[in-house]
C-alpha cells in the first residue's frame, strides 16, 4: 500500500479499548474507555480481500490508516479496540505500519454495525 497523502485524512474516528464485563444478571456488559480521536482514511475493501478474510471468519470489510503517535500505532491497538466513526462501530483486526515505516499506521477492521444509543 502507498503511503497516504494528509489531505485524505479528512474523517475524525474514535479508537477504543472494548472490555467485555459480567452484569448483575447472567449477561454481559460492553464497556469502552473514552478513546483516542484521530484524523483517518477509512474505506469499504475490495472484494478479493473481503471474500478472502471470510473464509478463515475473520471478515475484513474495512480498511483505516492514520497517522501513527504514541497511543495509535501497531503495537498498541489490537483486536480489543474499535473505532467508531459516525454512527457506525468497527472492529479492529489487525494493525500494522504501513510499508514498514514509522510515520502512518493501518487497520484492519470489521464492521459490527451501528452504534447502539
Amino acid at each position: 500500500m502507498k503511503s497516504p497523502f494528509i489531505g485524505e485524512f479528512d474523517k475524525r474516528v474514535l479508537i477504543r479499548l472494548w472490555q467485555d464485563e459480567p452484569d448483575a444478571g447472567t449477561g454481559i456488559d460492553q464497556t469502552f474507555d473514552a478513546g483516542v480521536p484521530a484524523w483517518a482514511r477509512i474505506e469499504p475493501t475490495g472484494s478479493a480481500l473481503f471474500y478472502g478474510t471470510a473464509q478463515v471468519e475473520t471478515t475484513v470489510t474495512h480498511r483505516l490508516a492514520t497517522w501513527r503517535t504514541a497511543r495509535v500505532n501497531a503495537d498498541v491497538i489490537t483486536g480489543a479496540h474499535v473505532v467508531d466513526h459516525g454512527a457506525m462501530r468497527y472492529r479492529v483486526r489487525r494493525a500494522t505500519d504501513i510499508n514498514g515505516e514509522r510515520a502512518f499506521v493501518l487497520l484492519d477492521l470489521e464492521q459490527l454495525g451501528a452504534i447502539p444509543s
